[in-house]
């Protein structure tokens, strides 16, 4: 994500706790949560009864 060609992350948030050792970097102050387009859904899921949602963070302009 610190790439200057990364621009637009498409996320998953998964809405349960697991026992795990690898974890996604925390999300910079240079993204913002946009709007998801209009074939990702907004709304939580679930499969297999563990929910998520699917959010998508653009990096801001730089003035």
């Amino acid at each position: 994500m610190e790439s200057r060609h990364c621009h637009r992350s498409y996320f998953t948030e998964i809405l349960a706790p697991f026992e795990c050792d690898a974890f996604f970097p925390e999300i910079g102050k240079e993204f913002r949560q946009v709007g998801n387009d209009a074939d990702v859904a907004e709304e939580v899921q679930e499969e297999n009864g563990v929910r998520f949602q699917y959010k998508i963070y653009e990096k801001k302009a730089i003035d």
